[in-house]
């Protein structure tokens, strides 16, 4: 297979012994060990998260002496879909194994990889096939205590921004949502739950739609801190004051929650540290592949910032 069949790279070498630990796990004189991040997200709609996530897998890949190869699958080139991709870059056998970043269509993806006997873990969502590695933040306790912020700041009309191709993680995250509001018997008015695709300054504009509306929203918990971000940067273009018109939560705990202006309340997911781990329990699934798949659900914290409490 030529080198130019498998999806586009950016390989993240770092300095090791020079050997390389194969599927079946053994050991093979004059390659370097790797592993692959893959994804099918374009990395403009993900560049903030994309650099926590990478951060950590180095540090990780540093701990376990192996080198990290990015592989997107967003443009694999004309007839050509994510799938056959990725089912190209199982059969080049470049990486022992995977750490699968996919959003829409990843049972899909599991199918390909399980298929193809490449030895993966899924980052970032809960897959409920108890076959499969993954390692995810708690979503729901996130989602969860992020809005009982904002209904004890005496917030009502809580818009939450969902991203549905996200599939597990919007799904815990609006469950959460959902269950803070019962706790608190507050009805939810489902017109306030706005899905989204996963596109560049999708939250600008529907933040755009939602202040318009008659009686629009006092907050929003947004999906993600970059489309917080997009949305409280609307609020405040439309001449809306963040938080006393509108407070604005977002999730992940990126390194924008903190230089935004104001600063965002976010939801800290720990990505690097998960990203670390996830490279952990991969090199675990090489090593011992027989062993019963890894299912890590890690903790998250709120963090009270400007954007719902103010300066």
């Amino acid at each position: 297979m030529k080198r130019g069949d498998v999806p586009g790279r950016l390989n993240l070498a770092l300095p090791h012994d020079q050997e390389v630990l194969s599927v079946d796990g053994m050991l093979v004189a004059g390659r370097s060990k790797s592993i692959g991040l893959v994804m099918n997200t374009p990395i403009a709609t993900m560049s903030e998260y994309l650099s926590e996530v990478v951060a950590g897998l180095l540090c990780g890949a540093e701990t376990q002496q192996v080198n990290v190869t990015l592989f997107t699958c967003t443009i694999p080139g004309p007839g050509r879909s994510a799938l056959d991709a990725l089912t190209r870059l199982c059969r080049a056998r470049e990486v022992a194994g995977i750490i699968l970043m996919w959003s829409s269509g990843i049972d899909a993806a599991i199918q390909i990889l399980q298929r193809e006997s490449l030895p993966f873990v899924v980052f970032g969502r809960r897959v409920n096939d108890p076959l499969v590695s993954w390692i995810a933040p708690d979503n729901y306790r996130g989602a969860y205590s992020a809005t009982r912020h904002l209904i004890a700041l005496g917030h009502r009309r809580i818009a939450y921004i969902a991203y549905p191709e996200m599939g597990t993680t919007n799904t815990d995250r609006l469950a959460g949502f959902s269950a803070a509001h019962q706790d608190e018997r507050l009805p939810i008015d489902e017109s306030l739950i706005i899905p989204l695709p996963v596109e560049p300054e999708s939250g600008y504009q529907a933040l755009r739609s939602l202040i318009e509306r008659p009686t629009p929203p006092t907050a929003v918990f947004a999906f993600n801190d970059t489309t917080a971000a997009q949305m409280q940067r609307a609020a405040i273009d439309l001449g809306r004051r963040v938080p006393n018109d509108l407070a604005v939560v977002g999730f992940g705990g990126l390194h924008i929650s903190a230089t935004a202006a104001p600063s965002l309340t976010t939801v800290s997911a720990g990505m690097a540290i998960m990203a670390e781990q996830a490279v952990e329990m991969l090199m675990g699934r090489l090593a011992n592949p027989e062993k019963p798949a890894l299912r890590r659900m890690t903790p998250v914290s709120l963090i009270v910032r400007a954007s719902t409490i103010g300066v």
